[in-house]
């Protein structure tokens, strides 16, 4: 019988601290408990200051194992400011490498749970998993009101990649 392994794709896990952070790591134990092997793919810890944590700081990316859950944390130009421009650079900073990692690497299993905000991040790591041919779970926790204007696009091009 294959292993199960399911990969969570992430922009926010512990030890950052809220919500969406808080929110995956309960879902990558739980599914742990059901006899999943997990790997989660997200950025180096940097929110909510917009720098990365000390023990990450100058470091392409950190592969770790956490509580049985292997973690790779990948780089980031991480921003907190209000500037759309570099938030978005924040953005594609760490979808870049992802879309990359996602397409290079074959043996992180068949399955594949993206979480969704923040778009381009989950556009990126669809696009990557459909090339690769995994099997592709979507998870739309919400959406903000500002982000509504790359909806339409995202649907057209989520659509033609399905």
């Amino acid at each position: 019988m294959d292993k199960k392994i399911l990969t969570i794709v992430t922009f926010y896990y512990p030890p950052e601290k809220g919500a969406a952070a808080n929110r995956m790591s309960m879902m990558a134990s739980e599914f742990r408990k059901y006899g999943f092997e997990i790997q989660v793919i997200c950025p180096l810890p940097n929110y909510p200051d917009g720098k990365i944590k000390r023990e990450y700081r100058n470091k392409l990316y950190v592969k770790e194992l956490v509580d049985g859950i292997l973690i790779w944390r990948l780089p980031i130009y991480p921003s907190n400011s209000k500037s759309g421009v570099l938030r978005m650079l924040s953005l594609f900073s760490f979808a870049i490498p992802l879309f990359l990692f996602l397409i290079l690497k074959s043996n992180y299993g068949k399955n594949i749970l993206i979480q969704c905000p923040p778009l381009p991040v989950s556009l990126l790591a669809v696009l990557a998993s459909k090339i690769t041919s995994k099997n592709i779970i979507l998870n739309v926790s919400r959406i903000n009101p500002e982000t509504l204007i790359f909806v339409p696009p995202t649907i057209r091009t989520l659509r033609g990649l399905l």
